[in-house]
């Protein structure tokens, strides 16, 4: 049985209301067509697959990794599919949870961006790719309207707290952004980066922290 913290349990509650009341979420609803709103089996694999998401989702800055000592590491969507089917115990096609991963994307409350490592050396270069980061958005957030909320607030900074005591890290490790990057540019840019631990792009920072 996976364990959600609180604050993850009370987000994927209220979005729970997504499957019997819609309208709560209408811009989701609506994500592929104003006339034709996604039917409620979509809604179902949504709350489902977002309750996946959550479980992996760090408390001060609403990445979705694991937290290790040395970085912070991205999780592939084969490894989440296999979450999935552990959380509810039932299997999920790649076509569906894609599909999902898309509908969450495209309506903004889901960042997630394919990236590179840079290892090797300058004269040799080797360029891998790793598991996108993926990210909450402020958006989605807005819509679960729970913020505001005490209990929320407080679970996250003991989530917080529990990982720095763990001596667990939440940096990403460094890496550049593959659709930033052309593929004509990739030597180049393995020659101008040197492998080290950095901050996330400056377009993933959403710390909740300091923020009324």
């Amino acid at each position: 049985m996976i364990k959600l913290t609180h604050y993850a349990k009370r987000y994927s509650e209220a979005f729970d209301k997504f499957v019997n009341a819609p309208h709560f979420f209408k811009r989701l609803w609506q994500v592929n067509s104003k006339i034709k709103m996604l039917q409620r089996r979509q809604r179902v694999t949504l709350t489902k697959v977002v309750r996946v998401l959550l479980s992996k989702m760090t408390g001060d800055n609403n990445q979705i990794g694991q937290c290790e000592p040395d970085a912070m590491y991205g999780i592939i969507h084969k490894e989440l599919i296999k979450l999935y089917e552990k959380m509810h115990g039932e299997p999920i096609s790649e076509g569906r949870w894609y599909r999902a991963i898309g509908h969450l994307v495209d309506v903004g409350y889901l960042k997630s961006k394919s990236a590179l490592t840079i290892t090797g050396t300058d004269e040799c270069p080797v360029i891998r790719s790793i598991a996108s980061l993926k990210e909450f958005t402020s958006l989605f957030f807005a819509d679960i309207n729970l913020e505001h909320k005490k209990d929320i607030r407080v679970s996250r900074a003991k989530g917080v707290a529990s990982r720095i005591a763990q001596g667990r890290s939440n940096v990403w490790y460094g890496y550049i952004v593959f659709d930033r990057v052309s593929k004509r540019k990739f030597a180049q840019a393995a020659k101008s980066i040197i492998p080290t631990y950095t901050e996330v792009p400056y377009d993933f920072e959403n710390d909740i922290f300091g923020k009324e």
